[in-house]
């Protein structure tokens, strides 16, 4: 029975150690957040506009179908705006159930004590946790059954204006821009979060700052040229 509990603690004191063992050195916890909020900081534009830019669409268009929808006599008017303002809507719904975490950390991070090395790992494993809450969003929102859902949303109501209103031509555009509206609200969310886990993971994702003058990228000017203005691109 001694030897049984002395197995189990020595078992509890090696996993114990295991687990210290994966902790970053002090001196690499700050550079490790860093490289992380700046990470977070290259995608938050993208991850806002995207949130912001599709709930402001599908927003504008459940208060533009639901106005037809009380205001028209016409019973197949009245079905099509019916039917857009519900799949809208629950387009709204997804988008807000989404996490926000990609411009939303921010915040978290700021009332995280930092006055000790301890305080400091803890910030680290915060700044991880969103990290890894903004990836697994953009997996979830590109995943094979957001494709699915949304198309089968956009197939049923298609269907009901078919078979319940003989609005075949309603029909048909509700099939071609439902699923167009989808597709590209998939194939527009952000990747950044993605890229960054994997090469934080990896390793890869570069901790220190990068140098004055030495960062990467396409930008752009506007100059005075003959004729008129020139637009050049740096590389």
């Amino acid at each position: 029975m001694h030897r049984a509990a002395a197995s189990f603690a020595l078992v509890g004191l090696l996993t114990t150690r295991g687990a210290a063992a994966t902790d970053p050195a002090p001196s690499d916890v700050d550079e490790r957040y860093d490289a992380i909020v700046r990470a977070l900081d290259a995608g938050e534009g993208s991850a806002k506009l995207w949130w912001w830019g599709w709930t402001g669409i599908l927003g504008g268009i459940v208060v533009g179908e639901g106005t037809i929808a009380l205001a028209t006599s016409n019973p197949g008017t009245r079905a099509d705006a019916v039917v857009g303002t519900v799949g809208s809507a629950l387009g709204v719904g997804a988008m807000f159930l989404s996490s926000r975490a990609g411009f939303t950390y921010r915040d978290r991070l700021a009332r995280m004590d930092a006055s000790t090395p301890e305080a400091r790992l803890a910030r680290l494993r915060e700044a991880e946790r969103i990290l890894d809450a903004t990836a697994n969003d953009e997996e979830l929102g590109q995943a094979w059954f957001v494709h699915v859902g949304g198309n089968a949303v956009t197939l049923a109501g298609t269907f009901v204006l078919w078979a319940g209103y003989h609005q075949y031509w309603g029909g048909w555009l509700n099939l071609v821009g439902g699923v167009l509206v989808s597709e590209a609200q998939i194939l527009t969310h952000p990747r950044a979060a993605i890229r960054a886990r994997r090469a934080y993971r990896d390793g890869t994702l570069e901790l220190s700052p990068p140098a004055s003058g030495s960062a990467s990228g396409i930008t752009f000017s506007v100059v005075p040229g003959i004729g008129g203005l020139s637009l050049i691109g740096t590389f």
